[in-house]
């Protein structure tokens, strides 16, 4: 099918058939099927790198000459070639390995002996060494012998190349395979039928553990079991080029953002010089994969010296408008002279931005840095220079994706904000996971979940739960005792908590368990789901569930939430993992009650709700907690320059356009400092926050926050007016950022949104 492709694609463009014979060109031995990253067989894993970039004697040369003119005359359509290509590969690799024995037992003779004219304690070592080799060489060689026919290696299909060096060029569009998913290639699906889940993930097991112990072996990196497949080939892609080889490889873009594209950026910069990484705004890449792609070029170092420069280029245009090579020349072309220097975390980046092209243009050493690297100073081997900078260690991370997407007022943002902004760090947390939420989270009265209509008895301040249906009813009728009574009652201790007086007009009458002159009992409010979030500021009325906290011990237990302790035993929640990692598996504690909520996953809302009542959230909701400054960052959270770096902090590399946030990338915000944010007016922030809350400010979508899904089209008299109020605040009190820089921070939320969600439309 490769082939057929390939012929294809020499013939599409073409209007009359060639006069020549044959029409076609032969690729049999062009395409080759195997692993072409882990070199096995069997368990035993096959290293022939000892036979790359050697001397070759008289005799080997010719044999590769000779090698050379017969794959060319096969190409050209000499089919009758195939079997004497196949032979003379084989005879030319064992011909290589037998030199190798010949060199180590060469090396035996010649070993030092000491006055006696015994060797030496370094010398048996060495000898054992060598033998070792000579005795793996030797049966690489019995090896090649038995099933030259079912192998592929690269040195044994391509020995004319790879015992030179390597190849010129590696072009790659490697596997989209998530690391959950990688397993050896060569299975096939009826094999993997036939075993068990516990033999598929031992195999799955050994196979990440091979792919980590050939990046560890050869490039002495770590990277760990989160890494997606393509990752290994970047890496296989290095190994396969000479000193001067160029690769260029297209690929999914997580791992400019994610934890184990750490791996692959220290990787390259150590052993490749990069020279672009290019990005597409307008388009994906591929219809099939569910990704966003990223094209990356660069050569196989050949120095460690950290002098290169790497451009991050960023087209608004479809790729297929530059398939030309001017405009590729054009494109790549480094132009100092028009571009803007700034500085960025202590390192200088140049930025040039046109209406179709974005670039910009930052040297080896200063990405190394930026990403947390040291550099160190070693002795050029090259007499005219006095010294290098090669990179040293703790390389840690940078999201390479801000250099592609980011508008240019984000980069003035982060050089205005050194002096008055700190790191967001360690403030958030994530909600419940609670291991069993039909278990914990009940409806609230009037509400139901999956199995049981919550109900609130007034009589006996009770929260009753009848089957949802007929079905559950059926399903769980040893725990039915009258068809009429509620399945369980649960004492109010289990599902209620108290508030001061003051706060009863928030909460809906019905759903007063009690209250007298000092407090209310309300349900315990869950916030579950996103969807919740509809206002800035969370009110009772938007939620639907209820959690239990049960603090009692077993033997202390009351009636009515014992048996239902008793129901989630028989359901089985006690063996889950989560739940039997507690002291007591039903008591789900408390974790999370904190003042302000931000979610995971964005689409075209930015959501910062205000707890106000810290009510209990759900593993789908992030909290954050600043204690007496909570209100005041609120507001600054509400602010549209979240918007933007939500947009650059973020993950985007799932193809439906959602945005993903983890905890380490919030972390990553700006918030003013405690010096600062004390200098601000405790009245007028009461004053913004009664403004949401009073005229309940829902979190609508960006675009109607600021009022166009056009950016040509930004107006500040747009942007709504309780945001545009909070924006003046931290846009021009704090950032004094002129009013023309704050329009760009507007157009530039609404073109990276608009971005993202047309890229994922655009297949």
């Amino acid at each position: 099918m490769a082939e057929f492709r390939l012929w294809l694609s020499l013939v599409e463009k073409e209007l009359t058939i060639p006069n020549k014979q044959p029409i076609l060109p032969n690729f049999s031995l062009k395409l080759k099927c195997g692993d072409s990253i882990i070199q096995k067989i069997g368990k035993e894993p096959i290293n022939l790198n000892q036979l790359r970039k050697r001397n070759l004697t008289p005799q080997l040369k010719n044999e590769l000459t000779e090698l050379n003119r017969l794959k060319k005359h096969f190409f050209e359509g000499d089919k009758d070639l195939l079997i004497i290509i196949k032979e003379k590969q084989i005879s030319f690799i064992i011909k290589l390995l037998k030199t190798e024995i010949r060199k180590y037992r060469s090396k035996n003779k010649t070993l030092q002996k000491d006055l006696q004219g015994k060797l030496t304690r370094k010398a048996i070592d060495e000898k054992k060494e060598n033998e070792k080799k000579i005795q793996k060489n030797k049966k690489l060689i019995e090896i090649i012998k038995q099933k030259n026919n079912e192998l592929f290696f690269w040195d044994l299909s391509y020995p004319e190349i790879m015992s030179t060096g390597g190849f010129d060029i590696v072009i790659e569009n490697p596997p989209y395979i998530r690391q959950e998913s990688i397993i050896p290639q060569d299975l096939e699906s009826e094999e993997l039928e036939k075993l068990s889940k516990k033999e598929i993930k031992e195999i799955r097991d050994d196979y990440k553990k091979d792919l980590e112990d050939y990046v560890k072996t050869l490039f002495d990196l770590k990277t760990g079991r989160t890494c997606d497949m393509y990752v290994f080939f970047f890496f296989k892609s290095l190994e396969l080029l000479n000193p001067n080889g160029i690769y260029v490889i297209i690929s999914s873009n997580t791992w400019l953002d994610s934890n184990f594209g750490q791996v692959l950026q220290e990787g390259l910069i150590r052993n490749s010089q990069l020279k672009e990484i290019l990005n597409n705004q307008s388009k994906r890449s591929f219809e099939q994969a569910d990704v966003n792609t990223v094209i990356s070029v660069g050569v196989k170092r050949k120095t460690r010296a950290l002098k290169g420069i790497v451009q991050f280029i960023s087209l608004n245009k479809a790729f297929e408008n530059y398939l030309d090579s001017e405009k590729i020349k054009k494109i790549i072309k480094k132009e100092f002279a028009q571009s803007k220097k700034i500085d960025l975390q202590g390192e200088n980046i140049y930025l040039n931005f046109s209406d179709t092209i974005k670039k910009i243009l930052i040297s080896e050493e200063s990405l190394w840095k930026i990403g947390g690297g040291s550099v160190k100073i070693e002795s050029s081997i090259n007499k005219k220079r006095d010294s290098i900078k090669v990179p040293d260690k703790n390389y840690e991370l940078f999201k390479w994706s801000k250099f592609l997407r980011a508008p240019e007022v984000y980069f003035k943002i982060k050089e205005k904000s050194k002096e008055n902004f700190i790191r967001l760090g360690d403030v958030l947390k994530r909600g419940y996971t609670s291991g069993a939420n039909n278990f914990y989270y009940l409806g609230l009265p009037g509400k139901k979940n999956r199995f049981f209509i919550s109900k609130f008895n007034e009589k006996k301040k009770t929260l009753d739960l009848y089957p949802k249906n007929t079905k559950v009813r059926e399903d769980f009728k040893k725990f039915v005792v009258n068809s009429d009574d509620p399945m369980f009652s649960i004492e109010n201790k289990y599902w209620t908590r108290s508030y001061d007086i003051s706060l009863e007009k928030f909460f809906e009458e019905n759903l007063i368990i009690e209250k007298d002159r000092e407090k209310i009992i309300v349900p315990n409010y869950l916030i579950k789901s996103p969807k919740e979030l509809v206002n800035a500021v969370i009110l009772p009325e938007d939620l639907n569930y209820l959690v239990l906290h049960i603090k009692d011990n077993k033997d202390h237990l009351l009636n009515g939430i014992s048996k239902y302790v008793e129901w989630g035993e028989f359901m089985g929640y006690h063996n889950r993992p989560t739940c039997s990692s507690r002291s007591n598996w039903y008591d789900i504690g408390i974790k999370n009650r904190r003042k302000i909520v931000c979610i995971i996953d964005v689409d075209k809302r930015y959501i910062f709700s205000y707890n106000k009542f810290r009510f209990d959230l759900d593993a789908r909701l992030y909290g954050i907690e600043f204690g007496a400054y909570n209100e005041l960052n609120f507001l600054f959270l509400k602010s549209n320059l979240y918007p933007l770096l939500m947009e650059l902090e973020g993950r985007v590399g799932l193809g439906d356009g959602a945005l993903d946030i983890k905890v380490c990338d919030y972390e990553n915000f700006i918030i003013p400092k405690k010096s600062i944010a004390k200098t601000i007016d405790k009245e007028k922030i009461e004053s913004l926050i009664g403004k949401l809350i009073e005229e309940q400010f829902k979190n609508e979508s960006i675009f109607e926050i600021i009022g166009t899904e056009d950016p040509d089209n930004v107006s500040i008299k747009k942007v709504r007016k309780e945001i545009r109020e909070i924006d003046r605040l931290i846009f021009k009190d704090l950032l004094n950022l002129e009013t023309s820089d704050q329009i760009k921070v507007y157009e530039g939320i609404i073109q990276l949104v608009k971005d993202r969600l047309e890229r994922a439309r655009s297949v």
